[in-house]
């Protein structure tokens, strides 16, 4: 089948640091891609670019052939691609109704017959909703504002959905109703990305996995063809991980030092990097060299 979505070789970068390294992924219509990866991996930042809320730096994404890179967000959404970010961004104090109405007035599609049937069929997703049409969004609780802007985002009628944890800060059993609702979007020939904490409900919906550290794709396939061994692997690190060590002063010359570290603490290197705003091996870096400078004061060699 051809790819709807194609993103070839994109970097995304936030001043020096390099968030997205060369990333290539497709998505087709009627298949869900789950983009797997730890805290600080690059995932929101590939979803960003491709809705064009950050712009690449280098690299190439075409929707249907058409080149994606330079366009503005809202003219990228009236293409067909609609983007739920983290976080529940609903318009508290307007009704379910009104928070619906104002995602076809940013799509442009706000006439009264589409927007009548484009409610009814988000109603049909979540009935909750529609019970609660002239309720204000802010009342909702957690899962039904995480309904909502997933129903806000179908009322453009995409023909890729991209969902970044729609699972957050969600009990176990609305995860798995919410998730369902997504997999019976495949059967309209929606593509969807979808990135989620949740590894094994977004596995039992997706037809293809990738996952990716720091800022790459490590590993990719069906899931058919994938191993669930193979994908904790990627995602959890594998024990010996290299981290290499920018180049530290040795005297009047540099020397690059490579350290092989346990898969866990190369994860927790990811996180407290990507805390910090700064690289793996920034990070690595600027310890290695506090360390040094301390064995070598006067009063580190006393002890």
């Amino acid at each position: 089948m051809t790819a709807l979505l194609q993103v070839s070789g994109i970097e995304v970068a936030y001043g020096g640091v390099v968030a997205v390294r060369g990333l290539s992924l497709t998505a087709e219509p009627g298949a869900v891609v789950a983009l797997l990866g730890s805290n600080g991996a690059g995932k929101s930042s590939t979803l960003r670019a491709i809705s064009g809320l950050v712009q690449p730096r280098a690299g190439s994404i075409k929707f249907d052939g058409q080149e994606l890179i330079g366009m503005r967000p809202e003219a990228i959404a009236r293409l067909g691609i609609a983007h739920v970010p983290e976080g529940r961004g609903v318009f508290p104090g307007l009704t379910v109704l009104d928070n619906l109405r104002m995602a076809q007035f940013g799509a442009g599609t706000a006439r009264q017959g589409d927007a009548r049937a484009a409610t009814n069929d988000v109603f049909g997703y979540f009935p909750i909703l529609g019970e609660k049409a002239r309720q204000a969004a802010g009342t909702l609780s957690g899962g039904q504002q995480q309904q909502l802007v997933i129903a806000r985002a179908l009322m453009q009628k995409p023909r890729l959905l991209i969902l970044d944890e729609p699972s957050l800060g969600l009990a176990p059993a609305v995860v798995k109703e919410v998730l369902d609702v997504v997999a019976g979007l495949k059967l309209s020939g929606m593509a969807v990305i979808l990135v989620d904490q949740f590894i094994r409900e977004a596995l039992r919906i997706a037809d293809r996995a990738a996952v990716m550290e720091q800022g790459r794709i490590v590993l990719e396939g069906s899931i058919e063809d994938l191993s669930a061994s193979s994908i904790a692997a990627a995602y959890l690190g594998r024990e010996g991980s290299p981290v290499a060590a920018p180049a530290v002063p040795a005297g009047r010359g540099t020397e690059r030092l490579t350290a092989t570290v346990p898969g866990l603490q190369v994860r927790q290197l990811e996180r407290a990097a990507a805390a910090r705003g700064v690289a793996v091996d920034d990070l690595v870096g600027a310890a290695l060299q506090r360390y040094l400078k301390a064995r070598t004061s006067p009063a580190g060699r006393r002890k």
